[in-house]
């Protein structure tokens, strides 16, 4: 993949969690380093058990800016005689690196935001597969992590000070007085500290102010 692509939310997610499981001491002493980020080297690498994480599906929660990722976090091995102990063994440690708060700093690692809101590990499966070759097992652990996509800030042209004034009296029909209010004015420079604290008993306003008329 090229570095140069822009990294979606579960993309980071998803790399984050690879890190998190090359971090775990004891699944190293299970598959080494043969803990990839996608699906297909974790059943091409020579020196198996290797664990392949991978997207399933992502969805969107209506009406929010909250999704649901589904995540496989997939063991593959050749088959031997400790088979079943082996992969229960890597599932105990698998399930003892993930927590939601070690995740979400592997996301802030790598330079990201952490935006995840729950995570829960559902269906556990272990099956066998086969080529011309060799005979596999596969434990496939789904994992559910609701996040929330970033919301990038709005293009908005700079804002650096604004100058207001305004009139909070009542209307008064024996003299024609009315509550009036000053636009706010971008060029205005701002009053200096104590003539701003000052700026009421004084009678003082904000440089050029432009009325708005009722």
């Amino acid at each position: 993949m090229s570095a140069t692509l822009p990294i979606h939310q579960r993309t980071l997610i998803r790399l984050a969690m690879v890190e998190l499981l090359k971090g775990s001491p004891a699944l190293a002493s299970l598959v080494g380093k043969n803990v990839f980020s996608n699906r297909y080297d974790a059943w091409s690498c020579h020196d198996m058990p290797g664990i392949g994480v991978y997207t399933v599906s992502d969805k969107p929660v209506p009406d929010s800016n909250d999704r649901t990722l589904f995540l496989n976090v997939e063991a593959v091995t050749q088959g031997g005689p400790d088979l079943d102990a082996l992969l229960e063994a890597i599932s105990l440690q698998v399930e003892k690196a993930v927590s939601l708060d070690a995740l979400g700093g592997k996301m802030m690692a790598l330079g990201g935001q952490d935006t995840l809101i729950s995570w829960e590990l559902g269906d556990v499966q272990l099956d066998l597969a086969a080529d011309d070759a060799f005979e596999y097992a596969v434990l496939t652990m789904v994992y559910s992590i609701v996040y929330q996509m970033p919301v990038a800030a709005p293009d908005l042209p700079a804002f650096d000070v604004a100058g207001t004034r305004w009139n909070l009296t009542m209307d008064d029909p024996e003299n024609n007085s009315a509550d009036d209010v000053t636009a706010i004015n971008p060029d205005a420079e701002p009053l200096p500290p104590q003539e701003a604290e000052n700026w009421g008993d004084n009678g003082q306003s904000w440089p050029q102010p432009r009325p708005v008329s009722k």
